[in-house]
């Protein structure tokens, strides 16, 4: 890794620890919304970890040596391993899965998948065009962490409400044809 890539990986960690605090001090104060089933836990958890990895990948980057392919490997195999525990709940726990539940098996465990074994065969692969690769994928990771927070609490806060037919329908308190954000 050459010096033009500190400031990256500097920056990188910062958003990631101020992303992380944001989301886990939200995350403790609406606690009881999303601490409904196993499986919304592990979604938070997920979250978090989405966060964590290119957090202390980036720190690592920037320690003397340039051990950035370290970092990275070693984080993305923790994600895997959370992607693995995830999958294992999820079997355990599928008679209580609801419509969230199922969209991120289906869509978000691949899409993870993708992006962590991504991060491994780059960072395994060292090359120089792999830092950028690599680079991307953290920025994913950051942007996908919390965008499933505030979706998993958007959902537990029972704004956007899961018909029986897993489409999304505005509830209750929400008017038709209004964003439930405004």
């Amino acid at each position: 890794m050459t010096s033009d890539w500190e400031p990256f990986f500097s920056s990188l960690a910062q958003v990631a620890v101020t992303a992380f605090a944001v989301l886990l001090a939200l995350l403790q104060v609406t606690r009881r919304r999303w601490r409904t089933s196993t499986l919304r836990a592990a979604a938070a958890a997920l979250a978090l970890l989405q966060l964590v990895v290119p957090l202390l990948a980036g720190v690592v980057a920037l320690m003397p040596g340039n051990p950035w392919r370290v970092g990275y490997l070693l984080m993305a195999s923790a994600g895997l391993l959370g992607l693995v525990w995830h999958g294992w709940l999820y079997l355990r726990h599928e008679d209580e899965a609801d419509t969230f539940d199922q969209r991120q098996v289906q869509i978000g465990l691949p899409v993870s998948l993708a992006v962590y074994f991504g991060l491994v065969a780059f960072a395994w692969n060292g090359s120089p065009t792999s830092l950028y690769v690599v680079g991307a994928l953290s920025l994913w990771l950051l942007l996908s962490g919390s965008g499933q927070a505030w979706l998993l609490l958007d959902v537990a806060r029972g704004r956007v409400a899961d018909d029986a037919d897993g489409a999304a329908t505005h509830s209750p308190e929400t008017p038709v044809g209004r964003s439930p954000t405004r």
